[in-house]
């Protein structure tokens, strides 16, 4: 395919196809090669059942790469910052690629290896035979693995995630690396995890269905819901147990409740050993079990206000407007934190420090005795935020108290 042909079939000029900046959407059965020396903003190669390769040097911003059933590898020095391939099946390695921040390799069945050093913002593979990451691979924002049946462990490197952590449906995965904090969720439906790393904080939501863990750390604390149902050797859980939503156990063989659990959505125990709760059960939704155990769990409902203050209590974290912070300094009632990226950055010693941030991810919280909050680039921007929110609920609410 010649740079003609390119213009022809996508309407631009060929001083748009040579600025390096070009968007160019490309099927068929014509697209055999593409010429050398060209570079994209946008490069996307859908349904073309005759390409094999690229040409070497190639530059995008954006690489994608969609049903090109014959695709067998990817060009030497490629520059990229995206990259997508999605069902080449002949696809079974990757070279390195300068400058790449996000990867997704979807329904490539035959792939096996990634490149070494690789430091990456999000990583999404599914569906396909890799065993391994790089031992020194790093992702700062999203990993997610899913239908990987080989896929035997994550890399020591792997111990902070500022959004989310899926490994879903890899049932090789038994164990877990020492995992600091994931500030989004936590998916390890499907896995052959026992145990979870001590003093683990997931900002969001824990999800376990179907996996082989017996317990939950003590110091655990996780910002949302946690399901846990059909964790077939789930036997106990911590005293002292709080949940910002949902607990889902149903079909566990859990066969008594924490002391002081406190769950703030609904509880599930149906299919359980569970014959009695705990005296100090408080459950602020709804309970689904048996007859026998609903007709004794009258009094189960007084949830404190403002769970996620006392989850995130002496944690070195805080959770406001749903979402996670880490805590730099504090008092009674104000807090210095980092947004996740930043505080994760600085986890994993990706090139930076505190004092690097140029306060960037720097931010302040207050909170007054009846746990209004503010926040705000400085003290004073928090407290005015939370006095102005304070006389809109007093505004709006005539039995509001201040």
């Amino acid at each position: 395919m010649t740079k003609e042909d390119i213009c022809i079939r996508t309407g631009i000029s060929m001083d748009e196809l040579e600025s390096g900046m070009s968007m160019v959407r490309l099927s068929g059965q014509m697209v055999d090669e593409l010429p050398e020396g060209l570079g994209f903003h946008i490069l996307e190669l859908n349904d073309c059942p005759n390409l094999s390769r690229l040409p070497d040097n190639l530059t995008c911003t954006v690489l994608t790469v969609r049903d090109c059933v014959n695709f067998e590898k990817l060009p030497d020095n490629l520059q990229a910052e995206v990259l997508v391939i999605e069902h080449c099946p002949n696809v079974t390695s990757l070279p390195a690629i300068e400058g790449l921040t996000e990867l997704e390799m979807k329904h490539c069945p035959n792939l096996v290896r990634l490149p070494e050093k690789l430091h990456l913002s999000v990583l999404y593979i599914e569906d396909s035979k890799i065993e391994v990451l790089p031992e020194d691979c790093l992702c700062l924002r999203d990993l997610s693995l899913r239908d990987c049946p080989c896929l035997t462990k994550l890399p020591d490197s792997c111990r902070a995630f500022s959004r989310d952590l899926i490994l879903y449906h890899c049932p090789s995965i038994s164990f877990l690396p020492d995992i600091r904090v994931v500030f989004g969720n936590l998916n390890i439906e499907g896995t052959s995890i026992s145990a979870l790393p001590e003093n683990i904080k997931i900002g969001g939501c824990l999800t376990a269905c179907g996996s082989r863990l017996k317990t939950l750390p003590e110091g655990i604390r996780v910002g949302e819901y946690i399901d846990l149902t059909n964790c077939k050797e789930l036997e106990s859980l911590p005293d002292g147990l709080i949940v910002n939503g949902t607990l889902g156990l149903a079909g566990t063989s859990i066969k008594q409740l924490p002391n002081r659990l406190i769950v703030g959505g609904n509880l599930n125990v149906l299919s359980t050993g569970i014959e009695s709760f705990p005296p100090d059960l408080k459950v602020q939704g709804n309970i689904s079990g048996s007859k026998r155990l609903l007709d004794v769990c009258e009094g189960c409902r007084e949830v404190p206000g403002d769970l996620p203050y006392y989850i995130w209590k002496d944690s070195s974290y805080v959770y406001y407007d749903c979402k996670l912070y880490r805590v730099m300094s504090h008092d009674e009632f104000s807090w210095v934190v980092l947004d996740a990226e930043a505080a994760v950055c600085v986890m994993l010693d990706m090139d930076c420090s505190f004092y690097e941030l140029d306060h960037g991810g720097l931010s302040y919280l207050v909170m007054d005795v009846n746990h209004n909050y503010g926040d705000g680039p400085t003290f004073e921007e928090a407290y005015r935020k939370m006095e102005s929110r304070i006389r809109y609920k007093m505004g709006s609410n005539r039995n509001f108290v201040f």
